[in-house]
């Protein structure tokens, strides 16, 4: 009799020694920085977690563990078609359990750095062993990190704390860092940006001026044409305002000739407190070599000029080339247009943004520097007087693209001074 209760106490310890291990799926990560070792948005593609793909989205929990409980944070997730564009609108609010949407590879967990935490060392018997998911996040500028997920949860983790801000009336994004607003003729194109500060209203004046997009090309190879943003339509028709993230999309269309149907561009705003990715989805739908040539796209933004905002100075390569915005064309101005490069900063001491044109390899499209800094001169086709800091890229190439679909990001990272 001795001998059995000795054997049944050990099988006991043993059995919740394993319960209280630890999470029995372990997974790992290590992510890559587009906005510098400041960054603090984390971006988990479904793919990492293999044990949680197929389950019901809002069935899951994120976790972090403090040491003595695990502990819900903010997080959302977002989710994409096979195309790789993100699902908004209707298609992300559940109903019923016969049409809940579930967990995908391309689907993507988007939560912030500093609410990760440390590693459970013993879990709790009462969290369910068997449902949590361990991810271990690595970097090589940060410590190691965990986070933990749970399946089956009777409900998606909830917690108050919100970090981005979505006004419908004014069509504006609002983070603890910056503000970004949009045109309402135009609202693929951003209007206004302002940096939050300490002053009594607690944003600055506004920094920017106008976007400005313009295409240029030869059609059947002899005749030369212009399209400009006055030749775009441009109506918003999705948002989905999350606690980590805003994404924002536009459908548009751009005047052609004669019976061409215009290319069907999406272009969506995923914005954090980082900054935000300005996704254009493009889909031609005929071969455009055909028909265009020597096709050139300018994207540019210019900048405020009134006296009561700080300096602006551009800057760019390893070691940085820093260039003064003063309305004055100089000679270093003009040496940067036309480098082959893809990243530029935009500093003053509101704060600094970092642009990076994101190419993907597929893409026949090749990135220049572009930028103009006269305040006199005036800028075709509007014939506007007045370029401060006009700067962004000139892109080539695009008479080479075929009829898939694809994905051109440009990334601007946004750090308060």
């Amino acid at each position: 009799m001795y001998s059995f209760r000795l054997l049944l106490a050990i099988l006991l310890t043993a059995y919740n020694t394993a319960l209280l291990a630890g999470p029995i799926t372990h997974s790992t990560i290590r992510l890559a920085e587009s906005c510098g070792y400041k960054q603090r948005l984390l971006v988990i593609p479904g793919a990492f977690l293999p044990g949680l793909i197929g389950s019901p989205v809002n069935r899951i929990a994120v976790f972090k563990w403090s040491g003595t409980d695990l502990e819900p944070i903010p997080f959302q997730i977002d989710q994409r078609d096979e195309d790789n564009r993100y699902i908004l609108g209707d298609k992300n609010k559940e109903t019923s359990d016969s049409d809940i949407n579930r967990l995908d590879d391309n689907d993507e967990f988007a939560l912030l750095r500093h609410n990760a935490d440390e590693y459970i060392t013993r879990l709790p018997e009462n969290n369910g062993q068997d449902d949590l998911i361990e991810l271990e996040i690595k970097n090589h500028n940060s410590p190691i990190q965990w986070i933990y997920f749970k399946k089956n949860a009777a409900h998606a983790s909830v917690t108050e704390r919100t970090y981005m801000h979505y006004a419908q009336s004014l069509d504006t994004v609002s983070s603890e860092t910056f503000k970004i607003g949009f045109s309402s003729t135009l609202p693929f194109l951003i209007d206004t940006l302002k940096w939050k500060t300490d002053s009594t209203d607690s944003w600055s004046h506004d920094v920017s001026d106008i976007m400005k997009i313009r295409h240029t090309g030869k059609l059947f190879g002899w005749i030369h044409f212009e399209r400009s943003a006055a030749d775009y339509h441009s109506r918003l028709i999705a948002i989905k305002s999350g606690p980590i993230r805003v994404i924002r999309r536009t459908e548009n269309t751009i005047s052609m000739f004669w019976k061409l149907k215009s290319p069907r561009l999406l272009i969506d705003y995923v914005i954090s407190p980082d900054g935000f990715i300005m996704d254009t989805i493009i889909d031609i739908p005929f071969p455009v070599g055909f028909f265009f040539s020597d096709l050139v796209t300018l994207t540019t933004m210019d900048w405020n000029s009134a006296k009561k905002l700080p300096m602006l100075t551009i800057s760019y390569g390893t070691p940085h080339n820093s260039l003064a915005v003063d309305g004055r064309m100089s000679v270093d101005e003009i040496a940067f247009n036309g480098l082959a490069q893809n990243t530029f900063n935009i500093d003053s001491d509101l704060g600094a943004i970092q642009v990076t044109l994101a190419i993907p390899d597929n893409v026949p499209i090749t990135p220049q520097f572009y930028l103009r800094d006269d305040i006199s001169a005036p800028d075709a086709p509007e014939q506007d007087i007045g370029q401060f800091g006009n700067a962004g890229f000139t892109t080539t190439g695009w008479e080479n693209m075929d009829t898939e679909v694809h994905h051109l990001k440009l990334i601007a990272c946004l750090s308060r001074k």
